[in-house]
């Protein structure tokens, strides 16, 4: 077993061994997940101090296939639910508090979006208390993030579209032909020219956008691939499907140039 090399390690021994000294095989199921044909997971193969590589950007990559391997072989996290519902007038509020039994994986992974307390508050059913105080906070909801990359993969695999292999290419052509650009944070984001084509496409002919008909294109694919068929039907039926939309998209064209013209200033054509 890899944790085996980090028992006398520099950086992880004290918790790897507490892993080891509880580790029960019976409780991991080994079965979970989907193959996808993709490599297998990356694992680490040895023991080595921060003072042994390049660079801050190696040691943060190397910690962190450490502490996900690590994490995959604990036990898993529990914590218990107080589910609290008060009534002030004719309001009603709810309230669910969260506390700890057993840290599972977060001895080696942070879950920084759930916070739990210490222990629960001791409220009695149906007992009326004193209000305090009453404090009014303004929050405006904020604007849903961009898609990551690993996101957008995650979606378009829930959508069919694309495989292992082909996936990063399509993304690359997005971001190649000026479709979407890849921030600092690698999420992407639609240009003008994304959002214009969108747009246009999804107001004349809106089921050429919907995930699905790019989806055909990959069963078409496997299709071949299994030989149920043949390479000339399946160009034949996807060219079929593309051209009745093209001649479409030709006869209204001026739609098409509203579309653009919302994002940007067109010259006459």
């Amino acid at each position: 077993m890899v944790l085996i090399i980090f028992i006398f390690g520099p950086h992880f021994s004290e918790k790897v061994n507490d892993l080891l000294d509880n580790f029960d095989k019976s409780l991991i199921d080994f079965t979970r997940g989907e193959v996808k044909g993709g490599h297998q997971p990356i694992v680490p193969t040895k023991s080595i101090k921060e003072e042994n590589l390049e660079n801050k950007m190696q040691w943060n990559l190397y910690r962190c296939i450490c502490l996900y391997y690590f994490a995959s072989l604990s036990p898993k996290l529990e914590y218990k639910n107080m589910k609290c519902e008060f009534q002030v007038g004719k309001y009603k509020f709810k309230k669910t508090f969260s506390k700890l039994k057993k840290k599972g994986f977060l001895n080696f992974l942070n879950l920084k979006k759930k916070k739990f307390v210490e222990k629960f508050p001791s409220f009695t059913l149906n007992k009326n208390y004193k209000i305090k105080n009453i404090d009014y906070v303004h929050l405006r909801e904020p604007s849903p993030e961009y898609l990551t990359e690993a996101e957008l993969i995650d979606e378009m695999e829930k959508q069919k579209i694309g495989t292992d292999g082909s996936i990063p290419s399509h993304i690359f052509n997005l971001t190649r032909r000026g479709y979407v650009k890849v921030d600092e944070h690698r999420r992407i984001k639609p240009t003008r020219l994304g959002i214009s084509l969108i747009d246009s496409l999804n107001e004349i002919i809106p089921d050429i956008v919907k995930p699905e008909n790019r989806a055909k294109i990959e069963q078409f694919v496997k299709q071949i691939a299994s030989g149920d068929k043949s390479y000339q039907a399946a160009i034949e039926s996807a060219l079929d499907f593309y051209r009745e939309k093209l001649k479409y998209c030709n006869s209204n064209i001026d739609k098409v140039k509203d579309g653009f013209g919302k994002h940007f200033h067109l010259n006459k054509i």
